[in-house]
This record gives structure tokens, sequence and C-alpha cells, in this order.
């Protein structure tokens, strides 16, 4: 799961970079927010659960990917528009 975790680690950074240096692309605050607080919440879970649970690890993945997948959406609707 590692390998894994490191991949949504340099996309949510991209992602995240994209959100504050790419001209026109705006984003609800309040949204870009309570987004990056469940990935960083979700990110710090799988750290505490991979090792002793990792099903719960696992979830945690899902959920950031989730994120990560739902911020690209947003911003791909931003640059078609």
């Amino acid at each position: 799961m590692d390998p894994l975790h490191q991949a949504l680690e340099r996309d949510f950074a991209l992602v995240a970079y994209l959100l504050r240096h790419a001209a026109g692309i705006e984003l609800d605050p309040l949204e870009r927010h309570m987004l990056t607080a469940d990935y960083r919440l979700m990110r710090l879970w799988y750290r505490v659960t991979r090792s002793a649970f990792p099903a719960r690890a696992e979830s945690a993945l899902r959920e950031m990917a989730s994120v990560v997948g739902l911020l690209t959406h947003r911003l791909s609707q931003q640059s078609v528009a």
C-alpha cells in the first residue's frame, strides 16, 4: 500500500500547486479547505492504521484517492470554462 500512498502524495501535491498557482482557476474556498482537511485527516489515519489495521488503512487510501479525483475533476471543469 505504501507505493500507492506515495503516488497519492505526489498527485495531491501537484493538484494543490495548481489550485494555488493556475491563473483563472477558482474553486469554492470552503469546498477546497474541506477537501484538503479530509485528505490530510485520511493521510494521518493511514499512517496510524497501516501496520495494525490494513483494511482501515486501505479505506483511508480510497478516501484520499477520491479527494484527489474530485479536485482534479473540479480543476478540469474550471479549465474548460
